[in-house]
């Protein structure tokens, strides 16, 4: 059965993940935080790709302004923020980079762009929208 983030636009649809016979959580946290196992995997519609989305905002918005767009793309399942597991095998929250989101879709990749464009001009106007559909990742930072 399928996990559904509450959404007013019904773009995404969250999954269990069972990887290595054990179940991944696929929750939010209530700030930002998803786990992320993929791939996610229905056994009524199959793959249920990944997404990394980075959205730029053209002019000078205020921090004001990204705040509400954040807060539009993670009510849509998208976040700013990853977890996975460091080299030490330690649980962690890995940010990404200003203007990143992650999350997945079933919806395919000319859609989930449309949806993000939208929500940057909602919340601005003009905007560049880039999105990938990501099968893994690899975070490095200092």
């Amino acid at each position: 059965m399928p996990l559904t983030q509450p959404l007013s636009d019904p773009l995404v649809v969250w999954f269990p993940v069972v990887s290595e016979g054990r179940l991944a959580s696929t929750t939010a946290s209530a700030r930002r935080r998803i786990w992320v196992i993929g791939p996610y995997v229905s056994s009524k519609r199959g793959f249920v790709p990944n997404y990394t989305i980075r959205i730029q905002l053209v002019g000078n918005p205020s921090e004001a302004v990204y705040e509400d767009l954040h807060a539009r793309m993670q009510k849509g399942g998208f976040f700013r923020a990853v977890s996975g597991v460091t080299p030490e095998g330690k649980q962690a929250d890995f940010d990404l980079p200003h203007g990143t989101y992650f999350g997945a879709s079933e919806a395919n990749i000319e859609r989930v762009r449309d949806w993000a464009r939208d929500h940057g001009k909602a919340v601005w106007g003009k905007n560049v929208v880039f999105v990938s559909q990501t099968e893994t990742w690899a975070w490095g930072g200092s």
